[in-house]
């Protein structure tokens, strides 16, 4: 703390030459100089530090001790700005230059959107436009509580959304709104149909009337429990079917798999080429901007210029790596297809949150050009969708 104290009031290196070097000690302490980091250079001489400020009084003191004085090094924050003094040019260069920085930072100049995968990215920059939000905008001028539920009611689709700007850049949040599926009121008399082909696996009605029992097969749009309820009295009278049934389901999906493909080798040339990006002008900084290689990769890496390493600007500095390949044929053996095409068949089966594989079969074959595989799994899983009783049958 004390060493910033000193750099900010500035302070002087001296080298003192005395043949009594006591004397001038003692002096000094009788004045109030105060000094520090004293080094002994050899006989007589030593070297002292002390701030601007006991420098200007330290000369009579010298005279009367019999001492010699002389600068060795100034240091400080007072002696470093008194290098520009005379140089207004560079100040006023300065000033301006943060000037502009502090006008570029109030701006929006970067809006980066984190949706998901069918948000329409473009509807939703319009929708933003459309509420005061776009580049260039003045960021202090959004007024964010009116702009998010302006969003809201203009695309139902999205359930939250949230707009954070931390200088020029401003991060936008959408997430999709997630229907309940329908649920029929209570109150409403209703049949319990089968919504899959399957076997009957348990079933527990809670209210309505078991059409069917363990063990029995069923096909799509069969009634598994019937709203209708015969009384003691033998009278009928409708209500809402309620049960918990659950279906042995089989599912059959096939694939098939080349086993000859083509594969990129990289020969090991690569060229760089560089792009400044400002506002939405691209500034190319090569002559040609063609590429000799008759087959490449390009890799796309963009640093943003950011101010203070904090405030984002709207130029960035872009380069395009290209890669140069070759194609080569290469080929896959059956087993390794057959293990490849499994696994895809497995993550592509569509099966409730609640179902529970209980077998898969797999029957392969292959020929010269590709190998196949036929997955017939089987689960345990919910079955049945519940449909209104219309007051005329």
């Amino acid at each position: 703390m004390q060493s910033a104290v000193n750099f900010v009031r500035g302070s002087v290196l001296l080298e003192v030459k005395s043949s009594y070097p006591e004397r001038f000690f003692n002096l000094c302490a009788r004045h109030g100089i105060e000094f520090w980091d004293m080094t002994n250079d050899g006989l007589g001489v030593f070297r002292i530090r002390m701030t601007v400020k006991n420098f200007k009084r330290i000369r009579p003191v010298a005279r009367k001790a019999m001492c010699r004085v002389h600068i060795v090094k100034r240091c400080g924050l007072p002696f470093f700005l008194n290098r520009f003094r005379k140089r207004a040019a560079l100040i006023s260069g300065c000033a301006v230059f943060c000037i502009i920085a502090w006008i570029f930072t109030s701006f929006v100049w970067v809006i980066d959107i984190d949706g998901y995968a069918e948000l329409d990215t473009a509807r939703l920059l319009n929708e933003l436009s459309k509420q005061g939000l776009r580049v260039g905008t003045y960021a202090p001028s959004v007024e964010m509580e009116n702009l998010k539920n302006n969003i809201l009611i203009d695309m139902p689709e999205l359930s939250y959304i949230s707009v954070n700007i931390n200088g020029s850049h401003a991060h936008v949040t959408a997430r999709k709104r997630t229907l309940p599926p329908e649920i029929l009121p209570s109150e409403l008399p209703c049949d319990i149909i089968s919504d899959k082909d399957g076997i009957i696996h348990d079933i527990t009605v809670k209210s309505g009337t078991p059409e069917v029992v363990r063990g029995e097969t069923v096909t799509r749009g069969q009634i598994l429990a019937s709203g209708y309820v015969t009384g003691r009295a033998g009278t009928t009278i409708t209500t809402h079917a309620d049960a918990e049934i659950r279906a042995r389901v089989w599912r059959k999906k096939s694939a098939r798999m080349p086993k000859k493909y083509s594969e990129k080798v990289y020969t090991g040339r690569e060229k760089d080429l560089y792009t400044i990006l400002l506002f939405d002008n691209r500034i190319k900084l090569y002559i040609n901007s063609g590429i000799s290689y008759t087959k490449c990769d390009k890799i796309i890496k963009r640093t943003d210029l950011r101010l203070f390493g904090r405030y984002r600007l709207p130029i960035s500095l872009e380069r395009a790596t290209c890669r140069e390949y070759e194609i080569s044929k290469a080929s896959v053996s059956d087993e390794t297809a057959y293990d490849s095409l499994s696994k895809g068949l497995m993550s592509s089966l569509e099966l409730p949150e609640d179902a529970e594989v209980i077998n898969a079969d797999f029957i392969t074959s292959s020929d010269e050009v590709f190998a196949y595989a036929t997955l017939t799994a089987e689960s345990i899983e919910p079955i049945g969708t519940k449909r209104e009783i219309l007051r005329n049958g």
